[in-house]
């Protein structure tokens, strides 16, 4: 979602309502562009990690261009190359002493926007889930106007009375989805490859057809949303843009900045304004119509919301662009060629009205400034359409298109640089590997296995570690990292107890049968009786002479569902105790995960297997300097790292490497809750699935760790994680499954209890009747 549209009549562009145009301190002669190549490129290492740390994907690519704003389509970030760096010392570029005042600290905040945008999700590729909970929020969104504002409903229906609107589109296209998945199963298990195509493909488009101006202001919010994750994990994104923006409301205050913009690009920035910043731009616009939104209380409860998805944002802006206008004449659209209104059809263009007395005696934009607006929103509508049409064109390329088209773009008159060897020799490049992003792990080209490293969140970077199988190593101490970031895996020992695992599988038959049922796709109808109108229900006609009303039945049609599951294992410290029976907890919680992962394989569920700890290590012996120099870049030098074990991705087949990852694992140390699940769950939401599942197994202390701050984060995650449970079509749901313990419950988990004493064949069948059960019941409704 970085469209880089401009309004005409202004230089403000539609991508970043909220920002003026970026002005740096280097007037833009020819001699300040050669110096500022130069260094450039000597920095364009430094750019790229941070990039790639702050995406979490280390494939990620940094280049410049000598025109254009800042902009990213998830595998390229690129940014502007201004005579600003001219000036700077590529050693210690930073002049502001982090008061975050200079041009770097901005060009940093701007890059980690960016990031922002592909680690948050504004640039996946919409699929048919990311439609139906548009059209769900959607929805939402109009009833939560008609409750303040009764008849808008109607309005909005009456001027989207027409079968090829993209809301009616968009309605069939998902009824479609549904009949063809009742009967083809492979659809119904594989709902991603169900194509979108023409104006749904991309929310830009969807909204557009709708209002032109809702995706400026979808920019807006999703600006919001993302700066805001991204903030509460590195201030170097938001203080240098306020800096920025009080600035330029000290330019709009005299007279400058955004009262030269269209009314529309005012109240669009007045909206990224209030709700990025809580900062009220009405004194300093002097607009009457600008007043007199940003007091409409439909406008502050928009605003006020808290957006969890890009869908969410979109639909909700889509609505507010129309109420905009409905109510206050703003954002007017021009459909089919021909005004809506014919005083603003008869008007003449009007300028900026330096009385600020923009609106009419009714509270509505006067209709020459409606006109000024339509024709620079049409504009930008098809400005935005152009552009969002060269996006989808990208995001359909596979890895080598994408790779020879960033390197194509160097110099033939584009004025772009691309990362070249410089940039190489000192950080991996696309040619060097490929990546699998949603699953947090990287495999270099010659398929030997690579880990991650990334900042995370407190005082514990994130470290996910792959599994390295080698005879060669005898004894490894699991805890020890290798080149790849991974971890050795001892064969003979892992060997031995797969084979005593398996040995105990034979009587899983029942276990099998009842996970298939839960997950199976041919679930029975729900009949739902006592309504007051739908299908005549004949055992109830009798009540109709007594004049009671609820004779009616709905039946509800069996709803295709797909599945991914997550298995997260507790590897602390606290699993080397003794358990009931011998042996230790960790031996029965690996057995538990383990057998889990048989009955998902069996029953062709796509699942993932990973075992989280903490530890702190002092030296590296087994890394190479390449490796040590990425610990370094993204701890800082911390000593201490949340560790992921991930034995199988959700990509990955279940088989014997994987499953000797599985058995190698053993008690390691720490116990940090909070950063466990946030990496958990951000796994777990980047599968296309109806139903996203996290089996979350421990043996209690929830955090044992760095406590305040895991805690925070833990609560944090699991409130977000009980919002998207509601959801109809990609729901997420964390099961905490406590061995021994019911401490996932302190948090609100659903906790399936496993008792401790019980034979591993009993525990198995507890944890998958639990399973089993919710399962039904989010599908059952209303049995």
């Amino acid at each position: 979602m970085s469209v880089g549209a401009t309004m005409p009549d202004s230089d403000y562009s539609a991508e970043h309502p909220g920002l003026q145009p970026i002005e740096w301190t280097s007037e833009g002669v020819a001699e300040h562009y050669d110096k500022a190549r130069e260094v450039a490129l000597q920095m364009l290492p430094r750019f790229t990690q941070i990039a790639r740390t702050a995406a979490e994907q280390t494939d990620l690519i940094v280049q410049f261009s000598l025109k254009g704003l800042p902009a990213t389509d998830g595998t390229l970030i690129t940014m502007p190359l201004t005579p600003a760096f001219a000036t700077m010392d590529p050693l210690n570029p930073c002049t502001c002493d982090n008061t975050f005042r200079c041009d770097y600290c901005l060009f940093v905040a701007l890059l980690l926007h960016e990031a922002a945008h592909i680690v948050e999700g504004s640039t996946e590729q919409w699929s048919i889930h990311h439609l139906m909970e548009f059209i769900e929020c959607f929805d939402e969104a109009v009833e939560a106007v008609e409750f303040v504002r009764p008849g808008f409903k109607a309005w909005f229906d009456d001027t989207l009375d027409n079968e090829f609107n993209s809301i009616s589109q968009a309605r069939r296209l998902i009824g479609d989805f549904h009949d063809s998945a009742r009967t083809d199963e492979h659809l119904s298990e594989h709902p991603e490859r169900w194509s979108l195509h023409g104006c749904l493909e991309h929310p830009f488009l969807l909204s557009a057809a709708i209002n032109p101006a809702a995706p400026m202001l979808i920019n807006a919010l999703e600006d919001t949303r993302i700066n805001r994750l991204m903030g509460t994990k590195r201030t170097a994104l938001p203080k240098p843009l306020l800096n920025y923006i009080l600035k330029s409301i000290g330019d709009t205050l005299g007279g400058e900045g955004w009262r030269k913009a269209p009314i529309s690009m005012q109240v669009a920035s007045a909206f990224a304004m209030k709700s990025e910043h809580n900062l009220d731009m009405t004194h300093a616009l002097n607009s009457e119509t600008v007043t007199l939104v940003m007091a409409d209380p439909i406008v502050e409860q928009f605003l006020e919301r808290e957006y969890a998805s890009n869908p969410e944002v979109s639909a909700y802006m889509t609505v507010l662009a129309e109420y905009c206008y409905y109510t206050h004449r703003v954002f007017p659209r021009n459909r089919d060629g021909s005004y809506t209104d014919p005083d603003v059809q008869e008007a003449r263009t009007g300028g900026v009205m330096k009385s600020g007395r923009d609106s009419d005696a009714s509270g509505q934009l006067k209709p020459s400034q409606q006109k000024r607006d339509t024709e620079s929103l049409e504009q930008t509508r098809r400005s935005v359409e152009r552009q969002v049409r060269r996006e989808l064109e990208q995001a359909n390329m596979t890895p080598e298109e994408r790779q020879h088209r960033a390197q194509s773009r160097v110099g033939g008159g584009q004025g772009r640089l691309r990362p070249g060897s410089m940039e190489e020799r000192a950080v991996p490049g696309p040619t060097q590997m490929t990546t699998e992003g949603e699953e947090g792990y990287h495999e270099v080209a010659d398929g030997r296995p690579s880990g991650t490293i990334t900042s995370g969140e407190g005082n514990y970077p994130v470290l996910v570690m792959r599994p390295l199988l080698d005879a060669s190593i005898d004894g490894p101490d699991m805890r020890e990292l290798h080149p790849g970031l991974t971890w050795a895996v001892n064969l003979d020992a892992a060997n031995r107890r797969r084979l005593q695992l398996l040995s105990g599988l034979q009587n899983s038959h029942e276990a099998e049968m009842m996970l298939r049922r839960a997950m199976g796709v041919n679930r029975r109808t729900a009949n739902v009786p006592n309504l007051e109108r739908g299908r005549l229900h004949g055992s109830k006609l009798a009540r109709a002479p007594m004049g009671n009303r609820r004779v009616f039945r709905r039946v509800d049609k069996a709803a295709k569902r797909s599945y991914s599951v997550l298995i997260g294992v507790d590897l602390s410290g606290s699993t080397g105790a003794s358990a009931p029976g011998g042996g230790e907890v960790i031996d029965r919680i690996v057995e538990l995960a383990y057998r889990q992962a048989e009955l998902l394989h069996k029953a062709g569920i796509p699942f993932a297997v990973v075992g989280h700890t903490g530890w702190s290590r002092d030296a590296f012996p087994h890394l190479n300097d390449a490796d040590k120099a990425t610990i370094r870049a993204v701890t800082g030098g911390q000593r201490s790292t949340t560790d992921l074990y991930l034995a199988k991705g959700f990509k990955e087949k279940w088989a014997e490497a994987t499953q000797l990852a599985v058995c190698s694992w053993d008690a390691c140390a720490k116990n940090l809750d909070g950063q466990t699940m946030k990496h958990y769950i951000r796994m777990l939401s980047k599968q296309r699935a109806t139903d996203r599942l996290l089996l979350y197994y421990t043996d209690g202390q929830m955090p044992a760790e760095d406590g305040e701050r895991q805690q925070v984060i833990l609560e944090t995650e699991l409130k977000r994680a009980h919002a998207w449970a509601k959801r109809k079509h990609d729901r997420l749901k964390v099961i905490g499954v406590g061995y021994g313990c019911d401490d996932p419950k302190k948090y609100g988990l659903d906790t399936i209890l496993v008792d401790s004493a019980a034979p591993v064949d009993e525990q198995v069948k507890q944890v998958v009747e639990g399973l089993a059960q919710r399962i039904t019941d989010s599908i059952n409704p209303h049995r």
